[in-house]
């Protein structure tokens, strides 16, 4: 880890005194990403001597807390809160727990008596933290029917289940698939767009402000849009032709997930850009993408409006059924070509006959 320099006025110094102690109570330190957790602490000095500073350290060069506040590190700066004070307690509670806050935590104090500073480290406390056992992961499926799924790891002890935007829970369809697991069966026209769906875990509490469940309240979500990446100098996409649908989308961090649909089928890929080699007839439709953000103990899919794709046919291929045009070269087009033109020839030829006779 980088050295993390601070100006002098930060640095707690001065000799060791055996006499000074620092407790800590509780077990094991361990979290989870998205949990919080407390350090649980108490310290001692001789009497007579003043507190004149505080600070906790991790690994040994990054200022979690000071009680000078220019001397945090920006990194935990309105991510940690020190319970303590300047006489005795010095608990820390660290919030929304990042896999980046595991290490080694010392708590330092500094003391004056007469003119003279004193300096006490307390031993190292070591701090765990995990992914969530109960993050949501989110899927979908056409067999036997379009549905979303909403699972979780099999550590967690809740089930997961879905809530509109609002966060009411949705209601009819949605049943248990197993202990971790709700589906959902839903097509993708008889979702809401532009709007968010959130998968919840019952009982899910986030270890910090209430050990009290936490309501599905409302989500505001990023809305996603879909933008067409034609072939270079193309206005248009014709039968043959490669094109991109692109989910946009704006500051989802990392672990965006990405969901596409046409019509009332959900389709195959996860990725940010949905790619056609080569275009049918038949890929023309109504697209629309969505995007799928998780946290421990809950998840959103957000979906875009719908953005219509029209591929155009080659000359008479254009008044072809698109079953019809897939699959078929261009010589197959012509020889279909001839073939009619054949058709209609002898047709008529024997309408003329006829009406020959006939006089």
């Amino acid at each position: 880890m980088a050295l993390v320099l601070f100006p002098a006025l930060c640095l707690l110094s001065g000799a060791y005194a055996q006499e000074r102690s620092v407790t800590f109570f509780g077990g094991p330190l361990a979290g989870w990403v998205g949990s919080c957790v407390t350090i649980r602490c108490s310290f001692s000095y001789p009497a007579g001597e003043n507190v004149t500073a505080v600070n906790w350290i991790l690994d040994g060069d990054q200022t979690v807390y000071h009680s000078d506040n220019d001397c945090i590190d920006p990194a935990f700066q309105g991510h940690v809160r020190y319970l303590g004070d300047l006489q005795n307690s010095c608990s820390l509670r660290l919030a929304q727990l990042r896999l980046s806050d595991r290490g080694t935590y010392r708590f330092r104090f500094e003391t004056v008596r007469d003119g003279e500073k004193k300096l006490w480290t307390s031993k190292p406390e070591q701090l765990k933290v995990s992914a969530s056992p109960c993050q949501p992961r989110l899927g979908r499926r056409m067999d036997p029917g379009p549905t979303l799924i909403c699972s979780v790891p099999d550590l967690c002890p809740h089930r997961p289940f879905w809530y509109d935007a609002d966060g009411a829970q949705w209601s009819p369809g949605q049943t248990p698939a197993g202990k971790q697991m709700t589906e959902l069966p839903i097509s993708p026209s008889r979702l809401p767009l532009g709007v968010a769906l959130r998968c919840q875990v019952d009982g899910y509490w986030d270890g910090c402000g209430s050990d009290q469940p936490q309501p599905p309240g409302p989500v505001s979500p990023n809305v996603p849009s879909v933008k067409i990446l034609l072939p270079g100098g193309k206005a248009a996409i014709k039968a043959g032709d490669g094109f991109t649908l692109r989910c946009q989308a704006g500051a989802l961090g990392p672990g965006a997930v990405y969901i596409w649909s046409r019509g009332d089928v959900w389709l195959r890929g996860d990725r940010q850009d949905f790619h056609i080699d080569k275009a049918n007839i038949s890929d023309g439709g109504s697209y629309s993408c969505g995007v799928r953000v998780s946290g421990p103990g809950w998840a959103y899919l957000s979906l875009s409006a719908r953005e219509s794709v029209e591929v155009q046919g080659y000359g008479w291929s254009q008044y072809l059924s698109p079953g019809l045009v897939a699959g078929v070269s261009v010589a197959g087009l012509v020889l279909l070509v001839l073939v009619s033109v054949g058709a209609c020839y002898l047709l008529r030829r024997r309408w003329r006959q006829a009406t020959e006779v006939s006089s």
